[in-house]
């Protein structure tokens, strides 16, 4: 029922954009997953909904644009009203000749494909930071964020946050987000907070527990290099200016003029 009043709404509008992207699931599984971009006539709002989850089993450019348009059927779209198609720039999804976007525009000419803007600033991101440095520093705050999960060492770092100041608003470390590296800028700024808390790892070296204190001792080591702790300020320099940016662009009712504004005060 859900699904048929969305359909019913989408076609109202007479004008829709495909947002697909491909992606592996826990169990291994191949899955796109599927929404769609209208404006709602009634509410007078633009809307972005998600639909379902679909198996592939053919990655190939034209394997995925047969699942997407025959999902789009089975689901009771009206093919004749596609005017956009959202995907990130893998080849299968955005090649010129055999991505998906190629063989959708061959039979619905203004189905115009546009790279998502937020996707290519997060890859413009992550190439800046595959410098050694800095690799090595995201890969140590993960290291200590992972090492302080278990309850024994995270009782130790809250004591130690408790300690320090009781008037912090964070409690604990938080994981570096795998895919989004905007959204690590919380996670980075989060780790300078909680530095001195963090110098607990002094005690687990102690420990009889070979695992925990040798980890601990590695760790310690670390995170007491000059190198790691200038490329931690920098990462949060580089977050800090780019975070703005990252957040105008996932907003509802974007505005080009403001979006472009946007990227030329991180340009300069």
């Amino acid at each position: 029922m859900i699904i048929e009043q969305l359909v019913s709404k989408i076609n109202s509008a007479k004008c829709f954009t495909v947002l697909a992207d491909e992606t592996t699931d826990i169990s291994g599984i191949e899955q796109f997953s599927l929404c769609v971009m209208y404006l709602d006539i009634f509410k007078k709002e633009m809307r972005e909904d998600f639909l379902k989850f679909i198996p592939v089993h053919d990655v190939t450019g034209k394997g995925l644009t047969t699942t997407l348009m025959d999902s789009l059927k089975e689901l009771g779209l009206e093919f004749k009203y596609i005017r956009g198609q959202g995907y990130d720039g893998a080849a299968a999804m955005s090649g010129h000749f055999n991505g998906v976007q190629a063989h959708v525009t061959k039979n619905y000419h203004l189905a115009h494909y546009i790279h998502c803007s937020l996707h290519s600033l997060n890859l413009a991101i992550s190439d800046a930071c595959n410098i050694q440095s800095i690799r090595n520093c995201t890969g140590t705050i993960q290291k200590v964020c992972v090492f302080f999960k278990y309850p024994k060492r995270n009782n130790v770092l809250t004591k130690s946050i408790s300690f320090i100041s009781s008037s912090l608003n964070v409690k604990r470390l938080k994981l570096l987000c795998p895919t989004r590296w905007v959204d690590r800028h919380d996670s980075i700024l989060v780790f300078i907070d909680l530095f001195d808390a963090i110098d607990s790892l002094t005690k687990v070296c102690s420990w009889c527990d070979k695992d925990s204190s040798s980890g601990a001792y590695q760790l310690l080591c670390s995170i007491k290099q000059p190198e790691f702790i200038l490329a931690t300020y920098v990462l949060a320099k580089v977050f800090g200016i780019s975070l703005p940016l990252s957040k105008h662009l996932q907003t509802k009712n974007i505005d080009l003029i403001d979006a472009r504004l946007a990227a030329r005060g991180v340009l300069h």
